[in-house]
């Protein structure tokens, strides 16, 4: 009848917590109970009802109480990546059998040279591989969450996240040079716009060449001054190519990037012969080479 109350004893369960008995009438039975067990635990409520002065037969009431499922496994949990490389795929693991996985990608405004994750922003099971690039010059991190989901109830989310370094450019501080023979040329710094790299040369040994040092290749940071002295009829270049390597344990190493130092060679004239004329006769044509 409308304005019955209930009191009720609790044959209890030690894998369940938030249960007792209920001594005082209430107008419904209710209880925040929780299950710290991995499979399905079961509390019965005997209940007594009563309305007015009337007091009812006891009856019993079941309730099965599902586990929320707490993830175990997320592996591998974080990634360091070169861009261009194939990430590893992420798997899952639960403390109640039977879990099912949601993951997502927390990022937002993901800049547009960031590639390769589209496929997979949000999806069901594990994370699979995806080719991921960074066309930026700092690395960019894709975060991702996981939801654990057994028999209806949600466990806890878990994060994990995936680094891309970027592919490391080097930039040099000096255009190409031309030099006549004998000259000097500027020394070249070579920077990079992503951080902590460590940067690299090596230089062709062009034969009949002089005035660089064959021991200063390979070089790193500057390439120096040199005095370039060479005895042929036509232009050399001396080119270096160079390289960035990021200095973390991905190790990624960036594209070639060519400097050139192109040596033009000493104007010289052929001997001309002397020429004897009378007045106001013409001279034979002079050709220089």
């Amino acid at each position: 009848p409308v304005g019955t109350t209930y009191t009720w004893t609790t044959i209890g369960n030690t894998n369940l917590t938030g249960w007792s008995d209920e001594t005082i009438a209430q107008s419904s039975i209710s209880q925040t109970l929780i299950n710290t067990n991995n499979i399905s635990e079961q509390i019965v409520y005997v209940v007594t009802p009563q309305s007015g002065v009337c007091i009812g037969s006891t009856f019993e009431v079941v309730i099965d109480v599902l586990p929320n499922p707490i993830i175990d496994v997320v592996t591998p949990s974080t990634q360091l990546l070169c861009s261009g490389d194939d990430s590893t795929p992420v798997t899952f693991g639960a403390t109640v059998a039977g879990t099912g996985f949601e993951y997502s990608l927390t990022n937002v405004n993901i800049p547009a040279e960031i590639t390769g994750y589209e496929a997979n922003v949000n999806g069901v099971g594990n994370l699979p591989a995806m080719t991921l690039t960074n066309g930026l010059t700092n690395p960019y991190v894709l975060n991702y969450e996981v939801l654990p989901i057994a028999e209806g109830c949600n466990g806890n989310p878990a994060q994990f996240s995936i680094t891309i370094n970027p592919s490391p450019q080097v930039e040099f501080s000096q255009l190409d040079q031309i030099l006549c023979n004998n000259d000097s040329s500027d020394p070249v710094d070579l920077t990079s716009s992503t951080p902590n790299v460590i940067i690299g040369w090596t230089r062709n040994n062009p034969v009949g060449l002089t005035g660089f040092v064959i021991e200063d290749d390979p070089g790193n940071n500057q390439i120096p001054s040199y005095t370039l002295n060479y005895t042929t009829n036509s232009p050399i270049d001396l080119v270096f190519t160079a390289m960035a390597t990021t200095d973390d344990s991905s190790s990624c190493v960036g594209s070639e990037f060519i400097y050139t130092i192109t040596i033009n060679p000493t104007s010289e004239i052929d001997s001309i012969a002397n020429q004897i004329i009378c007045s106001q006769s013409a001279f034979q044509d002079v050709f220089v080479n």
